[in-house]
């Protein structure tokens, strides 16, 4: 009887998650995956976040609450040249690279993440907001 209601609760908590799950039109989704992927692999190798979420991240929106990815996050944005050196975002190679970002979306976003000192966080909190901005 325990191992149903377990089961049953599991099911709901993974129904509730899917359906309140935010998630970017299609072909954003499918550009960001493109733009990132020159960097993928040496990302994974350097932060040691699982494959899977690193496959997951761009294509279905799944920015789950992991070191790993958070530190991913921010090996590519330093890759791409988004986040530079002193891990502050670069406002223009930002808009140019990451498709659907508008000046105003990126201002607002980059407000959220001002006073973050950890990059790895200061990425997610980044990723996070954009597609709550752009979210369908």
């Amino acid at each position: 009887m325990m191992k149903a209601v377990s089961t049953s609760v599991f099911m709901l908590t993974l129904l509730v998650s899917f359906a309140t799950a935010q998630r970017v039109p299609k072909h954003l989704e499918e550009a960001w995956d493109a733009v990132t992927k020159p960097f993928k692999e040496e990302c994974i190798a350097k932060t040691g976040v699982n494959s899977v979420y690193a496959d997951r991240l761009f294509l279905y929106s799944e920015y789950l609450d992991d070191r790993a990815l958070k530190c991913y996050l921010a090996c590519l944005g330093k890759n791409m040249g988004i986040l530079n050196a002193s891990d502050e975002w670069v406002k223009d190679e930002f808009i140019r690279q990451v498709a659907g970002i508008t000046p105003a979306m990126f201002e607002s976003c980059m407000d959220e993440t001002k006073f973050e000192n950890d990059v790895c966080e200061k990425s997610m909190t980044m990723a996070k907001c954009i597609v709550r901005h752009l979210s369908i």
